[in-house]
């Protein structure tokens, strides 16, 4: 999967919430913060896919809120790769045909990642969140098209100072 657009957008994003907190570079305990950041949306997300609740019986996916998750997943990885330079072209990951296999391989990546921020760790936990479009079939626009409806409103948030 190609993430130019979404690289370049997220750098527009990144700019606009450093000048709105008065930062002209990246602060002190950034790494820390995002892959915090990450493996909290990572829970949400997989709160979302609900295939870990044994104890319930109705596990219907809200897609709409699925992608909100995910995307917010996208955005942190992004402003990551963007300070790792990571490459654009990202490959799709897929450890395990069970959801719970692949949400642990994702959280010890994202973990990894929090303990060893590299390119390689990042790559890593990018590609296993991408492998989840094969999982939960869905296709690479629509993850697209979450995550800049999702920057619509993170810029909005910024504009006004949330």
């Amino acid at each position: 999967m190609n993430f130019k657009d979404i690289f370049e957008f997220q750098k527009k994003l990144d700019q606009k919430f450093l000048e709105a907190m008065n930062q002209k570079k990246r602060f002190d305990g950034f790494h820390l913060k995002i892959t915090l950041a990450i493996i909290v949306e990572i829970a949400e997300f997989a709160n979302e896919i609900q295939s870990f609740k044994y104890w319930k019986n109705n596990k219907e996916i809200k897609k709409d809120k699925l992608l909100e998750e995910w995307a917010d997943i996208i955005h942190f990885l992004s402003s990551l790769a963007i300070d790792q330079k990571l490459n654009s072209e990202i490959k799709k990951e897929v450890v395990s045909n069970d959801l719970d296999k692949q949400l642990s391989a994702l959280f010890t990546s994202a973990i990894n990642l929090k303990n060893n921020v590299n390119s390689e760790n990042l790559l890593d936990t990018f590609q296993k969140t991408l492998g989840f479009l094969d999982l939960l079939n869905i296709k690479e626009q629509e993850l697209v098209d979450a995550y800049f409806l999702k920057a619509k409103i993170n810029l909005k948030r910024i504009e006004t100072k949330y």
